[in-house]
């Protein structure tokens, strides 16, 4: 069993977390990723948190979340992201950031918690199972990229 710390991302983390972007296939500069970190702050209800290997002092996984009140549903928690290295899976390190967001929901007394993963991701999908999540419904994430001129 792996020795982790658990703890709120700061921007010194930064460089640790681009091979995590990469594993999500998300594009992870360490320019970009700052200039995220910087967004972020602005938005209490956004939280990250890492984990770190103890021993090798590695950042091995992080999750993002944050606070989605709906007119349509109850208060919720969303995850945006969570990734661990693949030399560090299997070791409980993922189910320790799930229930970091659980921790989080209760404190914001949210009643659910809402995440997405790729359908081809079928160990993911079987993992967010047995912690207790369940298919909701089948559905497109529909992206429009804007000129930012």
């Amino acid at each position: 069993m792996l020795n982790i710390e658990i703890k709120n991302l700061e921007k010194n983390d930064l460089n640790g977390l681009i091979p995590l972007c990469d594993i999500l296939g998300f594009e992870g500069s360490l320019k970009n990723l700052e200039s995220r970190f910087f967004d972020l702050i602005d938005f209490p209800a956004h939280q990250v948190r890492i984990a770190r290997d103890l021993k090798s002092s590695t950042l091995i996984g992080f999750i993002h979340f944050f606070e989605a009140p709906s007119l349509l549903t109850c208060k919720t928690i969303e995850i945006g992201g969570l990734a661990v290295l693949p030399e560090f899976r299997r070791q409980g390190t993922a189910t320790k950031l799930m229930l970091e967001v659980e921790k989080w929901a209760k404190i914001k007394n949210c009643a659910s918690i809402l995440l997405a993963t790729q359908i081809l991701r079928k160990e993911s999908i079987k993992f967010y199972e047995e912690l207790g999540y369940f298919k909701e419904f089948q559905t497109y994430f529909m992206r429009k990229n804007l000129s930012l001129d």
